[in-house]
């Protein structure tokens, strides 16, 4: 579907406007007022839009074609991370969010394996995955593919410095890396990069204190983390337009490792993740306001190193390493609280410490 905004032509004649026709090819929609929703549309097919104007002499002329646009299925990617056999893997995979009972399927492969807290984010038409480790070492590559099509992984550049454990967050244009562990030190460095270019990670900004493992999620202005290696209930966000270090936002209900975030443009969810034993515990927070996060519900098991992402509307819990590797994706109503609910399955190719992106989470307006 495409929703349709428009003005009104000021001069209408004899005759007042009683209604309006937007029309993609031969499917349309009427109404008396801007915008007009079109339904019925083709996915992945590029289209145009026209308007006219309609009262009692007739059908106006059809303004001009929009822009050209593409609708598309709100689709989440799990990136690298370990397999069933838990191997370090470099499979993209995906589903579509809002079709429940889809199991994951194939998009293709990275350039190279790449997993161990890798951290994945993404514009509505990118995804970057970066960190981590390819399984014998840590590396400081930064990979993208196109969301769009089916298709393989390329290099974007590097990272200053190779660190497993870490995360990621971006809104439409700027990602963020944080939460690196390099050999056996913490850091609290936050680096950044411009999605639609190529290239390496420039300073942004220190952490409130140096943690890895923590997560992450965002609106199209803030960046929030949260959580850490030590099982931290700290949460902290940034400014993601401009550089500079961290400020507390508040804590979490309870101290975690490992939480899985998400997010719609205004409320954000960190799941799961290890705080003397694996949890399942689910915390939302206003992101707009710093605060303590309050409980939401609860995952459908208790786990560390799950994978999160949204539509806005659903937030996405995936797969993750502890206790075992597991399959199960899961997902929650961002806007309510309450339990999770089963969505499907993850390819055997995917079982935890892997990142994930999608085409229209909360970074993106």
């Amino acid at each position: 579907q495409v929703s349709v905004a428009f003005t009104a032509p000021s001069n209408v004649g004899a005759s007042a406007i009683t209604s309006f026709r937007a029309q993609v090819g031969g499917v349309g929609t009427s109404g008396t007022s801007s915008p007009l929703v079109v339904t019925g549309l083709t996915n992945d097919t590029a289209a145009t839009v026209k308007v006219w104007a309609i009262n009692a002499f007739g059908t106006s002329a059809p303004s001009d074609a929009s822009a050209s646009f593409t609708p598309s299925m709100p689709k989440a990617y799990f990136i690298g991370g370990r397999n069933s056999s838990n191997a370090v893997t470099n499979a993209i995979s995906y589903i579509n969010i809002t079709t429940t009972g889809m199991d994951s399927q194939s998009h293709g492969d990275l350039a190279a394996n790449q997993g161990d807290g890798a951290g994945g984010c993404s514009s509505n038409t990118r995804g970057i995955y970066g960190g981590g480790g390819n399984g014998s070492a840590n590396v400081n590559t930064i990979q993208y593919f196109t969301m769009s099509t089916s298709g393989n992984g390329s290099d974007f550049g590097d990272l200053s410095f190779s660190g497993a454990d870490n995360t990621a967050l971006s809104n439409i244009t700027r990602g963020l890396f944080a939460g690196f562990v390099e050999g056996s030190s913490d850091l609290d460095t936050i680096e950044y990069i411009t999605i639609a270019s190529t290239g390496n990670a420039s300073d942004f900004g220190n952490q409130t204190s140096g943690s890895s493992g923590i997560g992450a999620l965002a609106s199209p202005t803030k960046g929030i983390f949260s959580g850490g290696v030590n099982s931290e209930n700290v949460i902290q966000h940034v400014t993601i337009a401009s550089t500079g270090n961290a400020s507390d936002f508040g804590d979490l209900t309870l101290g975690r490792y490992r939480p899985a975030g998400a997010s719609s443009n205004t409320r954000g969810l960190f799941a799961g993740g290890f705080g003397g034993g694996d949890k399942n515990t689910v915390d939302y927070i206003t992101i707009a306001s710093n605060g303590n996060a309050l409980d939401f519900g609860d995952l459908t098991e208790n786990c560390q190193g799950k994978a999160g992402t949204s539509n806005k509307i659903l937030a996405i819990i995936a797969a993750g390493p502890q206790p075992d590797p597991q399959s199960r994706i899961e997902r929650l109503t961002i806007a309510t609280t309450g339990n999770a609910t089963d969505f499907g399955d993850i390819s055997s190719r995917h079982k935890g410490r892997m990142g994930s992106c999608s085409t229209s989470h909360g970074g993106l307006a």
